[in-house]
Order: structure tokens, then C-alpha cells, then sequence
């Protein structure tokens, strides 16, 4: 009885490991992009320009770029970020992608991921498909150049440094760019929403001082019975969106406590592994929560820092 069990297990595990491979080399003969709903992602794309040159940029999320590439490059860590550099200037212009992500991907390297051993025509189409898309390096003359930079996956923002160079010039552009998908702890975060009708006051580095002497020294529970962690940290903010500093040096945002973000968290404490934008617990100042939370994550969960703000 104990050998019949034994053999019918083993013919089931074979029948699903046959089944899995054939739903493979199926999916790898189909390669079928929709670039349809490219406007959406477009239409969000942010601006931002300096003397003759013009910067748009947006990031797909996982969703958007398996629609529009044919392949779930997700699955890979791999995120396509749309560019669209308009050169109003009489020289000829260089975007170098590597200030961008120095983890970058070629169109290669991305379409190699999802070649099948016994579909050469799909390989090619792939290959072309991802090559033909990709945005050139070089920015002519009064001249619109579009398309991708196959990057390193992010989740809930997405930082990219576009550097432009061209003769005795040099010119950047810092985004913050959001990507659609799961729900973040401090989006569209607005001071004017959190204090409305308040003034900013105008207050030399003496006032400054007076001011922040005044706080309270800790965070606190939801009930004020405990206190948490301490007021460490003042962020003066310039016209630059304060998330950006933060983002650029490998900050990430944390996701909001929800049934997918739950067994993600739960998944990466078994199996030690990481897990860049796990919920954390919430703390209270000023009578209410975090508007923002960060985290620098290591190998594992249980190795990360945290910044509520």
C-alpha cells in the first residue's frame, strides 16, 4: 500500500512538472505587446526643464509594463521608466542613462529573460521589440527624442537623476516619480492639507531653535500612555520635494497594512529575506500618526531603519 501511495505521488509530481513546462514553452512562442494604453502612463509624466532642453519622465508600474512590453519584467526586478527629451539647443546633446540607475538594463539583457529554446521567431520579434524601444543616447539638434530605460524595480516611488551633457555643459534633472500599484504610507503628502489656513512663519535660526525646544521630546502610543521613539530628526525643506534626498540615497516608502502586505511581511520573517517596503507599526505626535514612513532596508526583514515623519 505504502509503495502504490509512493508511486502515484511520484506520477502526479511528474504530470505537474510536465504540465508547468509545457505552459512555459507555450508562453514563450506567444509574444504579444499592447502598447494601446501607453497615454495613460504618458499623461502623467512629469516636467522639467532648463535653458533649451525639455525633460518628461514616468514610470510604469508592474501592471502598465506587462501590458505594453508583452512580458512580466516585474518578475525579473526589472521597471521601464518612459523619457521624452526635447533638444531646442543648436548642439548636439548626450542623456547617459548610467547617472540614472548604474543597475541598468540593455534590451538584450531584458529581452533574454523571457526567450524559449525552441522560439526563434518570438526571440527575434522580442529582441527588436525591446531594442527599437529603448531611447537613444544621442539627442540631436532641435530634435524630440522618446522611449525607455529598462531600470531596477521600485515600488510606490520611483528616484531618477537624468544627466545631460553636451559642449561645456551639464545639466540635471531630479524626479520623483510615482508608480502605480500597491498603496504607500505618504503620497501626495501636502503641508497646506495637514495645517490648513496656518501661515508659515518667518523665524531666524534663534526663533528655529526656540520653536523645536518647545516639541515634545518623543513619539507616543495611539493612547499617550508610552512613550515611543524620540524627535531626532528636522527636515528644512526647499523647493525640492523632501521625499527626493531621501529616495535618491536608497530610502524606500512602506506599504500600507493591508491582507497582501501582511503575508508579504509574514513570508520574508520565515524566510529571512528582505523586504523593502514592509509596514511598520505607528507612532503619534502632535495628535496624530506618521504622515510619512521610510525605511532602509539589509538583507533581512529584521534588519532595516526606519524614519517617520
Amino acid at each position: 500500500m505504502k509503495t502504490f501511495r509512493l508511486y502515484k505521488t511520484l506520477i502526479i509530481a511528474v504530470l505537474l512538472c510536465i504540465s508547468v513546462t509545457a505552459i512555459m514553452m507555450m508562453n514563450s512562442f506567444r509574444f504579444d505587446p499592447d502598447p494601446s494604453n501607453d497615454a495613460a502612463f504618458i499623461a502623467r509624466a512629469q516636467q522639467k526643464s532648463a535653458p533649451g532642453i525639455k525633460v518628461s519622465a514616468s514610470a510604469l508600474g508592474a501592471r502598465e509594463s506587462q501590458r505594453s512590453f508583452g512580458e512580466n519584467l516585474a518578475k525579473y526586478d526589472i521597471q521601464p521608466v518612459w523619457l521624452s527629451i526635447e533638444n531646442e539647443t543648436d548642439d548636439q546633446l548626450v542623456y547617459l542613462p548610467i547617472t540614472m540607475d548604474p543597475d541598468y538594463y540593455s534590451p538584450y539583457e531584458v529581452s533574454y529573460r523571457f526567450h524559449g529554446a525552441f522560439s526563434s521567431a518570438a526571440n527575434r520579434a522580442r529582441d527588436e521589440f525591446f531594442l527599437e524601444r529603448q531611447i537613444s543616447s544621442i539627442l540631436a539638434p532641435h530634435s524630440r527624442t522618446t522611449g525607455f530605460m529598462y531600470g531596477v524595480l521600485d515600488a510606490g516611488v520611483k528616484y531618477a537623476h537624468i544627466l545631460i551633457a553636451g559642449k561645456d555643459r551639464l545639466e540635471t534633472f531630479d524626479f520623483a516619480l510615482p508608480v502605480p500599484g500597491a498603496a504607500f504610507v505618504g503620497t501626495a503628502v501636502r503641508a497646506d492639507r495637514i495645517y490648513p489656513g496656518q501661515k508659515i512663519e518667518d523665524l531666524d535660526l534663534e526663533a528655529l531653535r526656540t520653536a523645536l525646544a518647545k516639541y515634545p521630546c518623543c513619539t507616543t502610543n495611539s493612547g499617550v500612555t508610552r512613550d515611543g521613539d524620540p524627535l531626532n530628526l528636522i527636515v528644512v525643506e526647499s523647493k525640492t520635494d523632501p521625499i527626493v534626498p531621501f529616495i535618491a540615497r536608497g530610502w524606500h516608502l512602506t506599504r500600507k497594512l493591508d491582507v497582501a502586505s501582511m503575508i508579504e511581511t509574514a513570508r520574508a520573517f520565515i524566510f529571512r529575506d528582505e523586504y523593502l517596503t514592509s509596514p511598520v507599526s505607528p507612532l503619534y505626535v502632535f495628535g496624530r500618526r506618521e504622515e510619512v514612513a521610510l525605511q532602509k532596508a539589509r538583507s533581512t526583514i529584521n534588519e532595516r531603519i526606519h524614519a517617520r515623519l
